[in-house]
């Protein structure tokens, strides 16, 4: 997993609860922003472009360099949301939430207090429902577990992880543990029952985040050699503003 993909959990992490290649332009202000119907509060980071290289397992108070004193603003078809610093280089929308959409598209414009002005522009997947296996189902360890989907409308990429359970946490230092990422709707996983957990019976939660086309861009794509190669959509600077719509549901894994 990428340092950018950890540093994306940081951020799902905190918006639920109230080695990258390419961005070497120190000149430039790095956005982190990942919108969706999910959170509570929506969270941009601004970052000097450099410090991303070492942001694997810090938060974001922790980070070097935060761009502070901006002002952001979000636009939608029926709001304008003004975002605010609620820590060093950390945006939310404190004071109006911003109603996330499926569907929507969504305008970030930010103007530093001595740079340029900041632009990007992201449309949320539409939604979408895990289709097996069903609710609440039950295998036993070591069986296989198929998992399928409906198609998200806007969609670049879909990714599948399981919420960690706090044995674990304490153990990964985040919630959410990424199982791939995928260009199509269905995949096949082994059922276990995590080692770190005293238990032979688990009910265990598990999620498919669809992401829109500029987060599938800037996380996966690639060079002609293979390479990570990240895009940004970030017009005047780096970085991503992405969004994302999910769907979850819970299994039961057995020891026999």
């Amino acid at each position: 997993m990428s340092k950018f993909q950890i540093l994306i959990l940081i951020l799902l992490t905190m918006s639920c609860s109230l080695d990258p290649v390419g961005e070497t332009d120190a000149t430039k202000v790095t956005v982190l922003a990942v919108l969706s119907p999910d959170y509570v509060r929506q969270t941009i980071m601004l970052v000097e472009g450099t410090n991303i290289f070492d942001v694997d397992g810090l938060y974001p108070s922790e980070l070097d360099h935060p761009v502070q004193g901006a002002r952001m603003v979000v636009r939608s078809a029926k709001q304008t949301v003004e975002f605010t610093e609620v820590s060093p280089g950390l945006y939310q929308d404190a004071e109006t939430q911003l109603q996330v959409v499926s569907g929507e598209s969504y305008f970030l414009e930010v103007q530093e207090a001595d740079g340029p002005e900041l632009f990007a522009r992201t449309t949320v997947p539409g939604a979408f429902r895990i289709i097996a296996p069903e609710d609440s189902a039950t295998f036993v360890i070591e069986s296989e577990v198929a998992f399928s989907w409906q198609r998200s409308s806007g969609a670049g990429t879909y990714v599948l992880g399981r919420n960690l359970f706090e044995c674990e946490k304490e153990f990964f230092g985040r919630n959410f543990g990424f199982y791939g990422s995928f260009d199509k709707t269905q995949t096949k996983i082994i059922a276990w029952i995590n080692i770190f957990c005293n238990s032979s019976l688990q009910a265990q939660t598990f999620k498919v985040l669809a992401y829109d086309s500029s987060l599938a861009a800037y996380l996966y794509s690639v060079d002609s050699n293979g390479a990570p190669l990240q895009r940004s959509n970030i017009d005047g600077g780096l970085g991503v503003f992405g969004s994302m719509v999910s769907d979850s549901l819970t299994i039961v894994v057995t020891s026999q």
